[in-house]
């Protein structure tokens, strides 16, 4: 039983995190029986998520929910229909309303406390079962960690919640196993993002690469049902109400073979610009003398996430400090130019240590020298210089200068 002191405490339990350290983060931090969420708040510059935060709900210490805001009914009926097809049917959309109408759950002032009970009447007219709400929801889990886990920065805190444990949604997952399981497929959405780079890419069929293949009629005829059920590869695996890995895998293989074709979603506003920088403080002043010109600015302060921010957001121009940890500023140049997707995108490289090998280098590498400014006389001819390259390279129409 979780006691008033410790409901206290957990009140205290919060921790900032990078796209290194969450995973380890949330490991670490649920050394107690933890019931409740964790609420992280992502950072604003750092972020491409629709929803600004994320909640991970936890009975025991076992990871039993994740979503966009805390679980309710409704909530959980939605990740139901996700990945179970058959709830989608109007018999059974009718069946559950009708439920919830003689449940009377509208009226209920604890949201989860009704729950055991609706799950219980589901189960016993064998509209689902146990086992697949368990795994529709460590899917959804999954898929938000595939999104949250290795790619923001931001803020964790520890909210409580008793009513979780009533919520009928145990035994819940290992921490630990989620997250190893989370890293098993971060390595596969590597290899998938070379081909298919974003989630909102277009697929279309190439005709003529599956007259000229050898593969048989009824592998054709799977490919176009496979198409036909979306353009994008969001919209086939929510209306196949399939995990979003096993059919982009898929995917990626026919792509790879020349079946499948894939094209980029439009490229954000031309006045983005991203810098990838370890230093906090270059990020922040670097941000803020950029916005006040009229450009929007996302900052990042992970290299080995980089390429994957890059092929999600698609920025105009990139500036890349060259002295960065686990990943030099050269290195992550070479890792970029091997995608097709970002290979042309202006590249800056930045850096207070001015010496002729990493100019000549920079100029070798077919990108722009930027020195940063080593004292605050300097700061004057610095922003003289990012002003003219951010104009050259990135046009906008109203210029706040």
């Amino acid at each position: 039983m979780i006691t008033r002191h410790q409901i206290s405490s957990f009140h205290s339990q919060k921790f900032s995190f990078n796209s290194q350290n969450l995973a380890y983060k949330l490991e670490h931090q649920n050394d107690l029986a933890l019931t409740g969420y964790w609420h992280h708040f992502f950072d604003e510059d750092a972020c491409n998520l629709a929803e600004k935060s994320w909640w991970l709900g936890l009975v025991g210490g076992q990871v039993v929910f994740s979503g966009q805001q805390p679980l309710s009914i409704d909530y959980l009926l939605e990740i139901i229909e996700r990945y179970i097809f058959r709830v989608r049917s109007e018999p059974v959309q009718s069946t559950v309303l009708g439920l919830k109408e003689d449940l009377h759950l509208d009226d209920c002032d604890r949201p989860l406390e009704p729950l055991p009970v609706f799950l219980s009447r589901l189960y016993e007219l064998k509209i689902i079962q146990p086992e697949e709400v368990r795994q529709a929801l460590r899917l959804k889990v999954l898929q938000d960690l595939d999104q949250m886990l290795f790619s923001h920065s931001g803020q964790a805190q520890f909210k409580p919640e008793t009513d979780l444990s009533i919520a009928g949604l145990t035994p819940g997952f290992e921490i630990s196993e989620i997250l190893a399981e989370s890293r098993r497929r971060q390595l596969i959405w590597e290899q998938i993002k070379r081909v298919i780079p974003n989630l909102d890419s277009k697929l279309f069929i190439h005709e003529k690469a599956i007259r000229e293949s050898d593969i048989t009629d009824r592998q054709k005829k799977y490919l176009r049902a496979l198409i036909s059920h979306g353009e994008t590869l969001n919209s086939i695996t929510v209306a196949l109400a399939q995990d979003t890995l096993e059919i982009a895998r898929g995917v990626a293989k026919l792509a790879e073979q020349g079946l499948i074709e894939v094209e980029l979603p439009p490229r954000k506003a031309a006045s983005e610009v991203l810098i990838v920088d370890d230093s906090p403080v270059m990020l922040k002043q670097f941000k803020q003398l950029v916005s006040s010109w009229g450009y929007q600015v996302r900052s990042h302060d992970d290299p080995v996430t980089a390429v994957e921010i890059m092929l999600e957001t698609q920025p105009a121009i990139v500036f890349i400090d060259i002295n960065m940890p686990n990943i030099s500023g050269f290195d992550l140049l070479k890792q970029i130019r091997r995608y097709p997707q970002i290979a042309t995108t202006p590249l800056i490289m930045l850096t207070a240590e001015r010496t002729l090998s990493n100019n000549w280098r920079s100029q070798w590498s077919g990108c722009q020298f930027l020195s940063k400014p080593l004292t605050t006389e300097e700061i004057p001819k610095f922003e003289t210089e990012l002003r003219g390259i951010l104009k050259l390279a990135v046009p906008i129409k109203k210029e706040k200068f």
